[in-house]
């Protein structure tokens, strides 16, 4: 199961993903970051879950915008997945125009 979580500032826009799986141990946290690499954690068949190119392929496209992305993880407890983007640069809301 996950929850989701927005906020919003002036400068910034903050969006974090939790969930409730296996965690992930403190020295992987920056290695699930990279193309092709998993954390120590297995599924539920005793295998590693996915390719390993979710999280680099999230922080790339995070990290284009200017933003960063980052985990905070409890081995046992899950995760907490949060990413922030600048908000400079992103549009208002397009105000119709009569023709």
């Amino acid at each position: 199961t996950g929850d989701w979580r927005l906020a919003t500032g002036a400068e910034w826009l903050e969006i974090a993903v939790a969930d409730t799986g296996p965690g992930i141990p403190p020295e992987d946290h920056e290695r699930i970051f990279l193309e092709f690499q998993q954390a120590q954690t297995t599924g539920e068949a005793g295998k590693p879950e996915g390719t390993g190119l979710g999280l680099a392929l999230a922080k790339k496209f995070v990290e284009l915008h200017g933003g960063r992305i980052w985990v905070r993880s409890d081995v046992g407890r899950g995760s907490i997945f949060t990413f922030t983007l600048p908000m400079r640069g992103i549009p208002s809301p397009a105000i119709p125009h009569t023709v």
